[in-house]
């Protein structure tokens, strides 16, 4: 046996009782006995051989069994310490004593010394030790992981720390041996950066940590030392003060997100000394104010509004820091005529764009909004409408309405803006919105894409009866494929139960204008879905779909179907399916024919609707060049692969369906070959039961002398025997088809040829 007393496939329960035995007794292919097998066969004989004694919770053997272990360790290739690791990272702590230090000692030296040890291995160290700083309290043991982390970070750098969180490893208080043990070098910055980030919090309370970090901030390289700050200045309490320290000694400090936040935000006392200093420091160069949020000038005094914006309005190199800066003047109070000079001006049009954009969170909103729509009819009209709807959200409904209402329906608007106004309008209610809308509605010169936006609009305004009144010019005059689609798309759930009738009305006439086989189809899947609501007449698709001539009928079939599906027709579909079997044989009616039928018996079982396909099938089966078609309706609603299709039904639908075919022995032949194992589930294994849930209809269907019934009888076999295996029943019942008086029958029994 490969892996000595421990096969692979030993249950739990043996293990526990048992036990493996010792390494020197046993498993010669985990102890490297077996070097022609190669290393991941012993890896693998060394993981199950450690599970399996971790399993018989008998710490002593399995400390005997790490101690040799540990020993070959050393002079063995990366891979096999890898599974070793990894292997012991998943025994329970509690089997581990502090006798366990000296061999994971031994393990912890070969991984982190070794030429070729990798990444991999490494990891899987640090998860070892991260689990016994977690879980254990073993003194001795608790210091060989502290020590073998240390090793980690001393020989391979900051590797395991990083992504690592150890104040969700180690125990409240450990942190400080940790750094004890680590012992990071005043110059050493990327090591204690990495420690202060995986403590997180715990770090807070170091203060040699916190000494290592305000000295990286003063000499670490710049991205080092941005880092630094940021760890340094994550202590709530004591933010403010070292913010403030670090603006004193250093003001190009400013520029760092932390300290801007507490000298705009808290310190607002040294907002303008840090602003107004020379800042040519290591976080960057002179002049420039950093991104000032909406909440900051609120805390600031007149004064220092004012000198501020006169920082921000001074020219900025390069562009983008003149982009931020027009951005923040935007958040300032008194700043829109900056802004509009700036707009206006023949400049860097980046900078007019960006002037546009914070346009949109100015102070005076309402004449804002004013100059946005001026700019919205020039060159920059893609920025200035995108700024519009972000300006007119803060001005008053009573002002914005007039506005909006102007930009809509007056004279020298672009489409964009129109569109823009239509949009607003409905979205912010403002006062006369629906009149506002309705009046571009009825205007027959509007722009075919501006009418799109408008009855966009209008359609969330059901609530109004003139709104979806309106829109049924959208089937007359006003008709076009891209505002069609646009009606199509709504849905059910985005109206309230009172106003879906009025809606599904809305949908059946703009359906009767659809033009184009995409549009038709879109027309038909959208009163699908609002057909349970619509309460029409009827009259006009039933009469379409009943006569063959008729062309109109091929599209009003999409509409009955739906109403079948959501209940509103019921006798009405079978009045339709009557008068196209007395009609004039022609594909356009047997086209309708099946179309219809296959509608009712889809239904789901528990329909309203669903019993009219037992109706459907005796119509279809009064009509020999339809029996086909009854055929299928039968078995679509039979529905014999559920869990309540018993071995008694089955026999009584297959039965059924024998008498149905009673003298048309190429139909039934066709039946059984082509559509029986699909309708009973592949061979009836899916279904409760299994293939002896078919026995009972074999039986009777054998036991019947018409050829229908033995050709079915002979499909039946087929599926259940080769299910079963031809055990029991299912051969002699094939062999009783063999001898059927009928010469169809026996040479499809004998084409059948069961397997040995």
């Amino acid at each position: 046996m490969a892996l000595g007393a421990v096969p692979a496939g030993r249950s739990r329960d043996t293990a526990g009782a048992h036990g493996p035995p010792p390494v020197r007794g046993g498993g010669r292919a985990a102890e490297g006995g077996g070097a022609r097998r190669g290393p991941r066969l012993r890896g693998l004989a060394r993981t199950l051989l450690v599970e399996a004694t971790a399993r018989t919770g008998d710490a002593a053997r399995l400390r005997d069994l790490v101690a040799g272990l540990a020993r070959r360790t050393r002079n063995e290739r990366d891979p096999l310490r890898t599974d070793l690791i990894a292997a012991l990272a998943r025994v329970p702590v509690r089997l581990l004593d502090d006798a366990f230090a000296g061999p994971l000692e031994e393990i912890a030296a070969a991984a982190v010394g070794a030429r070729d040890s990798s990444p991999a291995t490494r990891r899987r160290l640090r998860d070892l030790v991260g689990r016994v700083l977690a879980h254990s309290a073993r003194p001795t043991l608790v210091r060989w992981a502290i020590g073998a982390l240390a090793r980690l970070v001393a020989r391979h750098g900051t590797e395991v720390l990083d992504g690592h969180r150890l104040d969700r490893v180690l125990p409240r208080g450990r942190e400080r041996d940790l750094v004890a043990e680590l012992r990071p070098e005043p110059g050493d910055h990327v090591v204690v950066i990495a420690l202060a980030r995986a403590l997180g919090r715990r770090a807070f309370a170091l203060a040699g940590l916190q000494e290592l970090l305000r000295a990286a901030v003063r000499e670490a390289p710049e991205p080092l030392a941005r880092e630094a700050a940021a760890l340094w200045l994550a202590d709530p309490a004591e933010r403010e003060r070292r913010a403030a320290a670090l603006v004193a000694a250093d003001a190009s400090a400013i520029v760092l997100p932390e300290v801007w936040r507490v000298v705009a935000g808290r310190r607002t006392d040294l907002l303008l000394p840090a602003l107004e200093r020379s800042r040519t420091g290591r976080f960057g160069g002179p002049g420039g104010v950093p991104a000032i949020q909406p909440q900051h000038p609120g805390r600031w005094t007149p004064r220092q509004v004012g000198r501020v914006r006169e920082l921000l309005a001074s020219p900025a190199e390069p562009v983008d820091a003149g982009i931020a800066a027009v951005a923040s003047l935007g958040r300032l109070p008194g700043c829109l005529d900056d802004l509009v000079a700036r707009a206006d001006g023949d400049g860097e049009p980046a900078l007019a764009e960006a002037a546009l954009e914070a346009m949109a969170a100015a102070d005076r909103p309402a004449e804002a909004l004013a100059v946005l729509l001026g700019h919205a009819r020039g060159p920059r009209s893609a920025v200035a409408v995108a700024a519009l709807a972000r300006a007119a959200a803060s001005v008053p409904p009573s002002r914005l309405g007039p506005v909006l209402a102007e930009a809509l329906t007056g004279p020298g608007g672009t489409v964009a803006v129109r569109k823009q106004a239509a949009r607003l309008i409905e979205r912010l209610r403002v006062p006369g919105a629906a009149e506002a809308l309705l009046r571009a509605w009825d205007d027959p010169g509007l722009h075919r894409d501006v009418r799109v936006a408008v009855a966009a609009a209008l359609r969330r305004m059901p609530e109004d009866p003139r709104a979806l009144a309106a829109l049924d010019a959208a089937a007359g005059p006003y008709t076009s494929e891209q505002l069609l689609r646009t009606l199509f798309q709504v849905k059910p759930t985005e109206y309230a139960p009172a106003h879906r009738p009025a809606y599904a009305a809305l949908v059946r006439r703009l359906g009767a204008a659809a033009d184009g086989p995409g549009v038709r189809f879109r027309a038909s899947k959208a009163f699908a879905a609002w057909a349970r609501w619509y309460t029409g007449g009827f009259d006009a698709v039933l009469a379409a779909v009943a006569d063959p001539a008729d062309p109109a009928g091929d599209d009003e079939l999409l509409v009955l179907n739906a109403l079948v599906r959501a209940g509103s027709v019921a006798e009405e579909a079978l009045g339709v399916l009557s008068a196209l079997l007395a009609a004039e044989p022609g594909d356009r009616a047997r086209s309708r024919i099946a179309a219809v039928a296959q509608a009712i018996g889809g239904l789901p079982a528990g329909h309203p609707n669903a019993p009219l396909s037992r109706r459907v099938v005796e119509m279809l089966a009064g009509h020999p060049l339809h029996l086909a078609d009854a055929v299928d309706v039968a078995l679509i609603s039979a529905r014999l692969t559920g869990g309540d299709a018993s071995p008694e039904r089955v026999a009584e639908e297959l039965v059924a369906l024998a008498d149905l075919l009673r003298g048309r022995p190429v139909l039934a032949s066709r039946v059984a070959d082509r559509r029986l194992d699909h309708v009973l589930g592949g061979g009836g294994a899916r279904g409760s039961g299994g293939p002896g849930r078919l026995l009972p209809a074999a039986r009777a269907l054998t036991g019947r002398d018409d050829a229908a019934s033995h050709l079915l009888a002979v499909g039946v076999v087929r599926m259940g025997g080769l299910a079963a295996g031809w055990t029991g029943e299912w051969r002699d019942l094939l062999d009783g088809l063999r001898r059927s008086a009928h010469v169809e029958v026996r040479q499809d029994a004998w084409s059948v040829v069961p397997s040995t």
